[in-house]
């Protein structure tokens, strides 16, 4: 799958499941992203956030777009 096309399935899916790890346990939000060069991807939340708890702890995510043709891309990153 090509840059563009990911960059089209992030675009038409509006959002993305942003998947974090507490002790071993999945945690997925929805959450808007920002595509930036090289496919890095920005949100913001603020900082008393669970989710910022979390990843202090663990830096691993994945993050899951489904467009509306229910194509997905998964992205996996610190």
């Amino acid at each position: 799958m090509t840059i563009d096309r990911v960059r089209e399935i992030i675009r038409d899916s509006g959002y993305g499941d942003l998947a974090t790890s507490v002790d071993g346990q999945p945690r997925v939000r929805p959450m808007s992203f920002v595509v930036m060069e090289g496919l890095r991807l920005w949100s913001s939340t603020y900082r008393q956030s669970g989710k910022v708890k979390e990843l202090k702890k663990n830096n691993r995510v994945e993050v899951c777009f489904v467009d509306n043709r229910k194509v997905q891309v998964r992205i996996e990153g610190v």
